[in-house]
């Protein structure tokens, strides 16, 4: 967490910030590569709660980093050190991010065939 915090935050640069989404796309590989359910587990729900806010965290941290990365400027307490300036053209214009241009894949969801021929 640390790392995020240092590397995203106020005082950013291209460089930060692409080293703080490689921590968090490590820190996403460590979590798929747990184990669903072990047997020692008193309350499955409760970890399932928990590595769903887990991925739900990472994700929305990619999601700011990656408007971090997208906005070139400088503004107010947000500081880039390659961009140390405003750039009021720019300025105000949306970014929107979607599941196709983020910097961590998003899970594969099942196609709506297979999943009926599961519940069925």
């Amino acid at each position: 967490a640390w790392g995020l915090w240092k590397k995203g935050l106020v005082i950013r640069s291209e460089g930060s910030i692409s080293s703080a989404l490689g921590l968090l796309h490590d820190q996403e590989e460590q979590l798929n590569a747990l184990p669903k359910t072990e047997e020692t587990d008193v309350d499955p729900i409760a970890r399932t709660r928990r590595v769903l806010e887990t991925q739900s965290m990472i994700k929305l941290g990619a999601l700011v980093l990656t408007a971090a990365l997208a906005r070139r400027e400088s503004r107010g307490a947000h500081y880039r050190e390659d961009f140390p300036m405003k750039n009021d053209k720019e300025f105000g214009q949306p970014i929107i991010l979607s599941k196709t241009n983020m910097p961590i894949e998003p899970e594969e969801e099942p196609e709506p065939e297979a999943a009926n021929q599961e519940l069925g």
